[in-house]
């Protein structure tokens, strides 16, 4: 299972914009037996309608798929905890300057606050620190390269995590 970490906006549905080969449910197939949690491949928040808890035991009843979750809401230290047990995880963080994340959102006509992005930042920080201690692997993508270096980061990424898992 991979964590695709990162503040609002800077870009993780973007790394996942890839067609659906299949939607199953909750789950997005990208490639072959790879998986998006989500309605969309936008990932995680499309499931916000849902109880959390309910969204948790369907990944834990799917631990046979290689999942991508992607999504704010669920990037908490709770669910690397709980999901941990069923799943080797691997974290995936977009390390992101808070100039170049306000740039990516200010393009979507929207506004970004820096105390909610160091505030944001803080928890995830907190969270990769939890997840180091307890053994989990880390991996940290420079995200204010060009989309195109951070997308084939990510892609190296993925090949070299299915590859081990089989």
């Amino acid at each position: 299972m991979i964590f695709l970490v990162g503040n609002f906006g800077v870009g993780k549905s973007t790394l996942l914009d890839r067609e659906v080969i299949s939607n199953k449910g909750i789950f997005q197939e990208i490639e072959p037996n790879l998986f998006v949690l989500g309605k969309t491949t936008v990932g995680a928040d499309s499931l916000s309608s849902m109880k959390k808890q309910d969204v948790i035991n369907r990944i834990i009843n799917n631990k046979d798929k290689n999942i991508i979750i992607c999504g704010v809401y669920y990037q908490q230290l709770a669910d690397v905890q709980r999901l941990k047990f069923f799943f080797d995880i691997v974290i995936v963080y977009l390390k992101t300057s808070f100039e170049n994340n306000k740039k990516r959102i200010e393009s979507r006509g929207r506004q970004i606050n820096k105390q909610t992005f160091l505030l944001k930042n803080k928890s995830m920080v907190s969270m990769i620190k939890k997840s180091q201690a307890d053994c989990l692997r880390i991996f940290v993508i420079d995200n204010n390269k060009p989309k195109d270096a951070v997308r084939n980061e990510f892609d190296k990424i993925l090949l070299e995590v299915l590859y081990e898992k089989g």
